[in-house]
């Protein structure tokens, strides 16, 4: 994985690929239930989860190929079948691919695994904002940020959402409180300055964007 690392450091996206195919296929598809009770192969089966995460990004990612990131994560879960992580990824790949219903297990399924799992809050709210659910969208970011309540960019998505729903002051209460609890994440500057560019408020959005320079060093 870090011979991958090194790769994609370097913007060699292929050569990371079949590092982590090659790492992938020194595991097989598992030996079957009993190697989860065995400390040795959960530390392996965690080995495998983190390879196949950081594979199916790739195709998801750099290739647009979820297919292929699905067959690499259905390898991970093979050996750790309660990752929230495998099964977020997964979850994000049935979304790419359009199916909405199979999203929608999958997050649960992460959430499910880990409660506190933010990104997960994340992309599942993302989905039904983006599918017109927005009271869903909203109960969603709700519950996300109750469990990570420092978690940048589902502020981020909350405050997005009001300010598709017309609730500009709502929008801009959420983006003041996730800079209060995460003022390190540009993203909140930036959809927050670009709120107040639509609004005509040019200059609250280049305050906003200085702020976020000052930031970003």
């Amino acid at each position: 994985h870090g011979l991958a690392k090194l790769h994609l450091s370097m913007g060699e996206v292929e050569e990371a690929r079949s590092v982590l195919q090659r790492g992938l296929a020194m595991f097989g598809t598992g030996t079957g239930d009993d190697t989860h009770n065995n400390n040795r192969y959960a530390k392996r089966n965690e080995n495998v989860a983190f390879l196949a995460h950081t594979l199916a990004m790739i195709e998801l990612n750099c290739n647009n190929n979820a297919i292929k990131a699905k067959e690499a994560l259905q390898q991970g879960l093979w050996h750790c079948r309660n990752s929230p992580q495998l099964l977020l990824a997964m979850g994000l790949c049935e979304s790419r691919m359009g199916n909405e219903d199979g999203a929608r297990d999958m997050f649960e399924r992460s959430l499910t695994a880990d409660q506190s799992h933010a990104q997960a809050w994340q992309a599942f709210g993302v989905m039904e904002m983006q599918a017109g659910n927005f009271w869903t969208a909203k109960t969603l970011f709700e519950c996300g940020l109750k469990n990570s309540p420092t978690h940048g960019a589902l502020w981020t998505a909350y405050g997005t959402l009001e300010s598709w729903k017309g609730n500009m002051s709502e929008a801009r209460l959420l983006f003041a409180a996730g800079i209060e609890k995460c003022p390190q994440h540009i993203p909140l500057y930036q959809a927050w300055a670009c709120l107040e560019l639509r609004s005509g408020h040019v200059i609250t959005a280049k305050r906003l964007i200085g702020e976020a320079l000052t930031k970003d060093k």
